[in-house]
């Protein structure tokens, strides 16, 4: 589950960067033994079958020409519980592919091959002296649809492929320690370094391994590592302790050109934050907002992030609560000063709340997807800008690019379900009980068949109301500069104002309640809310 607001970040840093974590951890220390089995596949043998053994300018450079990239795999959700959505995504070109029911523990996937690092059941037991989850070990070809056993004991931690797709690093739990693994394609297993944190990834060309050590977890002296995987020895680039505090998400970000890591640090009294990294250890930066873009750097969410391909500028998005400027509707483009760490200019690009995933042109147009799994492109060049009726100074914006529509609501409204199909919105509490009496608002689309017009939809949708007393009244009125009706007095739990309008062969439902008579306290919130939205209501260009 993810908090309410999103918004979309480009961090410039000269020479640096910054950029965006889910709150739900991966990493954890286990109390009781509980089982869920994969469901059958095909079997492939592993290939061996054996157990493993034990400097930058303020100048940006110039960009290159970037081309389109080839077909690639994304599976939603990333990593976690594993989904049973995927997507090959070639160009602007999405096909939606089937996984099997594997609803277990998904390590990584890879964009390049479509092969997921998954575990047979959810981890039913710790191990290690920090006492963390373990699993086995398979994988999951999403193309050939066969399953492959990997590692039967359950020892795994961590799991994360290199960019290529064909070898991974993994980290193996024993009873006095955790060590990291390097296995290549062919079976050839290979023990790097030991007393690892389960916080590590491979660098882009994959030749390197960037790992850390971290109080949390009982091993090492605390700092952050790179270990190269032909078996060298590793060397210490940053001090900075983890303190074993983060999220699955909290994996060291390689720029592009390998020459920088960010990663994300948390402690108990401080917010998530960023440090910046050199690989050759000759800089650690903690990366700072100055003081007017303080609360929405706070709470950025630092799961999902892309460099761009100068390794100066990553693209990222920022989850707010209901507190501060922006509201969480916008793609912010920072550039931050590499002497002091500070972030120092912003601007912004309006898009709706989701995260990105891939590039399609790096550096140009990238794919995003909302929480619900819905698939949308972002071109940073030439974004689709939002009518200008929707944003009314002094009021939150509301975005929802994948149904179409975008509006302002009044500052003390707050999204209870930010959900595309269904969001709902709760003015100010005027009771202290369960179900307190307060304004709300919910929107719903729903498609219609090819042609359909005004009248016939809202005669059909009055049809489908329980009748009640008073009766329903319809009135004509305009909604996003078309025509539209009000109806008063649907039937409900409370009785509802709803406004509808037909664009594109959708109904939008525009529901505002309660109206009732009986609750005459509320109706100046319900009003005030009802204007604002109906008034700001816009239909986004295709």
């Amino acid at each position: 589950m993810r908090p309410n607001h999103i918004a979309f970040l480009i961090f410039f840093f000269g020479s640096s960067i910054l950029t965006a974590c889910s709150s739900t951890a991966r990493v954890l220390s286990i109390p009781s033994s509980s089982t869920e089995t994969l469901p059958a596949a095909t079997i492939v043998p592993s290939p061996t079958g054996l157990p493993p053994t034990r400097a930058p300018t303020s100048t940006p450079t110039a960009e290159p020409t970037q081309t389109p990239l080839p077909a690639r795999y994304w599976v939603f959700p990333p990593y976690g519980a594993a989904g049973v959505k995927a997507w090959q995504i070639d160009g602007d070109l999405v096909t939606e592919l089937s996984l099997p029911d594997l609803a277990n523990n998904q390590y990584d996937h890879s964009p390049v091959t479509g092969k997921l690092l998954h575990s047979s059941q959810f981890a039913g037991k710790g191990a290690g002296p920090a006492n963390l989850a373990v699993s086995d070990l398979w994988i999951y070809d999403i193309q050939a649809k066969q399953d492959q056993l990997v590692f039967q004991d359950q020892n795994i931690v961590e799991a994360v492929w290199a960019p290529n797709g064909q070898d991974f690093a993994y980290l193996l739990a024993t009873p006095t320690t955790y060590e990291l693994h390097w296995r290549t394609a062919s079976g050839e297993d290979r023990l790097l370094v030991s007393d690892v944190a389960p916080t590590f990834s491979v660098s882009p060309d994959g030749k390197s391994i960037a790992f850390t050590r971290e109080s949390g977890y009982k091993v090492g002296m605390p700092g952050v590592f790179i270990v190269p995987v032909d078996g060298g020895p590793e060397r210490k680039i940053g001090s900075v302790d983890r303190m074993g505090m983060g999220s699955i998400g909290d994996l060291p970000l390689w720029s592009p050109d390998g020459q920088y890591i960010l990663l994300p640090v948390s402690s108990p009294d401080t917010p998530v934050r960023w440090t910046l990294i050199k690989t050759d250890g000759s800089a650690e930066l903690p990366v700072q907002p100055r003081p007017d873009v303080v609360d929405w750097f706070n709470h950025m969410d630092y799961a999902f992030s892309l460099w761009l391909p100068d390794s100066q500028h990553v693209l990222g998005y920022h989850i707010q609560g209901q507190v501060g400027p922006p509201n969480g509707q916008e793609t912010f483009v920072a550039a931050m000063d590499l002497s002091t760490g500070q972030v120092t200019t912003v601007k912004q690009v309006d898009f709706g709340s989701s995260f990105p995933i891939m590039w399609e042109k790096p550096g140009h147009i990238a794919w995003m997807m909302t929480d619900s799994g819905d698939l949308a492109r972002l071109d940073l060049d030439n974004p689709t800008p939002l009518p200008h009726t929707c944003k009314v100074n002094g009021e939150q914006l509301f975005v929802n690019p994948y149904k179409g529509y975008c509006f302002s609501y009044p500052q003390d409204v707050t999204i209870q379900a930010y959900e595309y199909e269904r969001p709902l919105f709760l003015g100010t509490p005027l009771d202290q009980s369960v179900e307190p009496l307060q304004s709300r608002l919910w929107v719903e689309v729903t498609p219609l068949a090819s042609g359909a017009d005004l009248k016939a939809a809202v005669e059909q949708f009055i049809a489908g109301q329980p009748q009640g007393d008073p009766a329903i009244t319809r009135q004509s009125i305009t909604l996003g500069g078309e025509p539209a009706e009000l109806l008063d007095n649907v039937p409900g739990q409370l009785f509802s104002r709803v406004a509808l309008a037909v664009h594109n062969d959708k109904l939008y439902a525009l529901w505002f309640n309660p109206i009732d008579s009986s609750v005459q306290s509320v109706q100046p919130d319900v009003e005030r809310l009802y204007q604002a939205v109906t008034k700001s209501f816009a239909f986004l260009p295709k």
